[in-house]
């Protein structure tokens, strides 16, 4: 890999908006996912920061970019007020709203180490909705703009219209079915970077041919780059000008839980570096691995990223 890390004082470090939900988790590793009406011991239990914008933004932060948080309103509870040190202490930039008499919501996360991870969220829409009136000024003066595809239908049209008239690149993380990335055509032909990922439910994410159709098929919607993750099996990746295939590293995985979100972070950070698709594409795709070693969703530090790529 022909990159080296460049710190913060070699560059005037990027800023991306992150558009995207935000609700405090408790993961759970356990050897093996039960049955119906079974059971299972829990190995291990870690409380979370989530969705994938925050994963992103704590990520980029760690990683030494400006991340700027946009989301939606926690309780002022406990929970609520942990998240909010928790995002300073990690330099995330936005102010995050806490309502009074509104209890936050938790996400459980169940983690096996087979890679497979199941989640359950409370129902809070009085909190979840308020991203609907998140102040997207900050989209403004970013040099590129993230965004959850989940974050609502109207939240992701303003959001993409305030960074098309402003001139902001986008990088748009869709889940689209293999057979039906056209449903969010629209959304995908405002964007320059557009990642999805290829499901158990849809194809065995081992066919890399299903894969560099998905890809092809993102580019002629309009993206610029188009990635598509494939879990243990990698990424493929392609612009106008390369086309890039690769196997993920091998770890002991604990837990799979944000590691396409680590992913994004990944992207964004070779892209805004200037290296080529195949070096951004690597260093994402060991971030997302490397992150899989542990049970939450923290980003490994970029050093140790690459180099994990250097000795492979």
């Amino acid at each position: 890999m022909g990159v080296t890390h460049q710190s913060s004082s070699d560059i005037s470090p990027p800023t991306i908006a992150c558009l995207g939900f935000i609700n405090p988790g408790l993961a759970l590793s356990v050897d093996h996912y039960p049955l119906a009406n079974g059971g299972t011991f829990v190995q291990a239990k870690k409380f979370y920061l989530g969705s994938d914008a925050v994963i992103v933004a704590n990520a980029l932060s760690k990683w030494g970019m400006k991340a700027h948080l946009i989301t939606n309103a926690l309780g002022d509870d406990t929970m609520g007020r942990n998240a909010k040190r928790q995002l300073q202490a990690a330099g995330v930039l936005g102010e995050l709203i806490l309502q009074p008499n509104v209890a936050t919501p938790v996400e459980i996360d169940v983690c096996d180490q087979q890679g497979k991870r199941t989640w359950f969220v409370e129902q809070a829409w009085s909190l979840f909705g308020t991203i609907a009136a998140a102040d997207l000024t900050p989209i403004q003066h970013a040099n590129m703009l993230y965004i959850d595809w989940y974050a609502g239908e109207d939240v992701v049209d303003r959001a993409l219209q305030t960074a098309q008239t402003q001139g902001v690149p986008v990088y748009l993380n869709v889940e689209c079915t293999a057979a039906e990335p056209e449903r969010y055509a629209e959304w995908i032909k405002r964007a320059d970077l557009v990642q999805t990922w290829i499901n158990d439910d849809d194809v065995s994410r081992n066919d890399a041919t299903v894969a560099w159709e998905l890809a092809e098929r993102l580019c002629k919607l309009g993206a610029k780059v188009a990635v598509v993750t494939r879990g243990k099996d990698g990424c493929v990746a392609r612009s106008a000008t390369e086309s890039v295939s690769l196997q993920a590293p091998k770890v002991a995985i604990v837990g799979t839980l944000g590691a396409g979100a680590i992913f994004s972070a990944g992207m964004m950070y070779g892209h805004h570096r200037g290296w080529s698709l195949l070096d951004t594409a690597r260093f994402a795709m060991y971030a997302a691995s490397l992150k899989c070693r542990n049970l939450i969703p923290e980003a490994p530090n970029a050093n140790e990223i690459l180099g994990a790529i250097w000795q492979s």
